[in-house]
């Protein structure tokens, strides 16, 4: 299930609520969640304690071609190998 970026556009206690609803609803049919239009750290970190599977938008790259997206994979893949190290 994908969730709008409207949902995060004016956020306010009342959408947090509607999109942990969703997410647990979604869950509960066995479906995954993408978040789609993040755009700060703040929201990834309220989104991952709902449980939200997937978090796509600005917060980590604008739209990539797929050339350019391959290299960003390669730098990100890296980066966390020398983490994990």
């Amino acid at each position: 299930m994908k969730l709008d970026r409207s949902f995060f556009l004016n956020e306010s206690k009342r959408s947090r609520s509607i999109v942990h609803s969703v997410i647990q609803l979604a869950h509960s049919l066995n479906m995954n969640v993408v978040a789609e239009g993040i755009e700060s750290m703040e929201q990834v970190e309220a989104l991952s304690k709902m449980d939200c599977d997937f978090i796509q938008g600005y917060v980590y790259s604008a739209p990539l071609p797929v050339e350019e997206f391959e290299v960003w994979r390669e730098k990100y893949q890296r980066q966390t190998a020398d983490m994990n190290c």
